[in-house]
């Protein structure tokens, strides 16, 4: 299969909102595989030695099929962007380019690298070496077509969430799972049972690839292609989201159907613009909001059903 890369070159005074916008909107047209290039990462960040050079400039980039639908979808991508920087006061550079699905997944190499979330977990690609400190977890993730590397602040904060609410022995839904990496911190934080869930059916090829290369016994988990309410009479300890505003407030009512007693719902992928509209539909949904945690423009949140 061949896609088009679309490639935002930025101009802007304010790249972090900016990126996040262009990202958000990346979001809203389906696509989980964005990638955002920054020349002036985290100085936390731990930048391994054999990955490949920082970026020159900021950039986010998005990767549409090229199937029947790309001229219509690509013409409306077009035109939201360019209402987008008008509202927003920001000029960019719009770039295509025809690639195969081979060369896609390795241009992930080139923007993913190891990093330490939290208090013990460290992701890191397949293809990276890492020296193991004490009390390291190590997620080893090599996401191919897949979203989730772990380096977005929605996934970060979904893992550092994750690590302080598992208790052993719970029991773990991940709705849009991925490339799994949510599904094996929860196994690696001891964890006894998980079903991740896609309704992209090459994420969940490869997140049984990554719950494989990091040892999870294959009992221990379910994936399944669809959507949370492809999972019949289940009940979790905790249900984790890291997906679309849209999506999250349309499954309130099968989120609260599906947990436990004291069970808790954590749920990304939420724009700040879109903080809200989320807290209001889950008290409208009868939840109770007990956790907010923001990075950049980016939210999480942590709920429990009132019952």
């Amino acid at each position: 299969m061949k896609w088009i890369e679309t490639k935002i070159i930025l101009q802007a005074e304010e790249t972090t909102i900016t990126t996040d916008l262009v990202a958000n909107l990346f979001h809203e047209t389906g696509l989980k595989g964005v990638v955002i290039e920054d020349p002036f990462p985290d100085p936390e960040t731990e930048w391994a030695t054999d990955a490949p050079a920082k970026p020159g400039k900021h950039a986010v980039t998005g990767f549409f099929p090229m199937d029947d639908h790309f001229e219509t979808t690509g013409e409306t991508f077009k035109k939201r962007l360019a209402k987008l920087g008008l509202e927003n006061s920001f000029g960019f550079q719009l770039v295509f380019r025809e690639i195969d699905e081979e060369d896609w997944a390795d241009s992930w190499k080139a923007h993913f690298h190891t990093l330490k979330i939290g208090n013990a977990i460290v992701v890191k690609p397949t293809w990276q070496d890492y020296h193991p400190q004490k009390n390291d977890i190590v997620v080893e993730i090599d996401p191919g077509m897949a979203f989730g590397t772990g380096t977005h602040p929605t996934t970060e904060m979904c893992i550092e969430l994750l690590e302080k609410y598992i208790a052993p022995g719970d029991t773990i839904l991940d709705v849009g799972t991925g490339s799994g990496i949510l599904l094996i911190v929860s196994a690696k934080l001891g964890a006894s049972k998980m079903w991740g869930l896609d309704i992209d059916p090459v994420a969940i090829k490869i997140a049984a690839q990554n719950l494989i290369h990091n040892q999870i016994d294959q009992q221990r988990y379910h994936l399944l292609n669809g959507s949370i309410d492809s999972v019949k009479k289940k009940s979790f300890s905790i249900i984790v989201a890291n997906i679309i505003s849209e999506t999250i407030i349309s499954m309130l009512d099968s989120v609260a159907e599906r947990l436990n007693s004291g069970g808790v719902f954590i749920c990304s992928g939420i724009a700040e613009a879109s903080r809200d509209v989320i807290t209001a539909s889950q008290k409208t949904c009868g939840f109770k909001i007990i956790e907010l945690r923001q990075r950049e423009n980016w939210i999480a949140m942590v709920s429990e059903p009132s019952r």
